[in-house]
């Protein structure tokens, strides 16, 4: 889980709830609330760094969810497209059709 925010959070307590889903690890920009939701979530891989976050758990991981603000969703989304994860994104996936690169996808008319 990426970003613990009102919805991050939200998020976080539903896939904890799901006996199908383990949280493998969550992060943060903020440390207070990230450690916060750690305790109450039960998760000890705490990282303020999602970079560092997807190296260290990239075999751990099948999922990445992101909550962080929408400025960042693109730029996260595709950084664990790019460890060939799933990325569920919170909306706006992302700003414009150009930040995620998928413009190569549209045909123009």
């Amino acid at each position: 889980m990426i970003g613990l925010g009102e919805f991050g959070l939200l998020h976080a307590r539903a896939y904890r709830e799901n006996p199908r889903v383990e949280l493998v690890g969550l992060c943060d920009i903020r440390r207070r609330p990230l450690q916060e939701a750690g305790r109450e979530l039960s998760v000890g891989r705490l990282y303020e760094d999602y970079s560092e976050m997807l190296e260290a758990e990239k075999n751990k991981i099948g999922l990445v969810s992101v909550a962080a603000p929408d400025e960042s969703h693109a730029e996260i989304a595709s950084a664990a497209l790019g460890i060939n994860k799933h990325v569920l994104p919170e909306k706006p996936m992302c700003r414009t059709l150009q930040e995620i690169g998928w413009r190569a996808l549209l045909r123009e008319r």
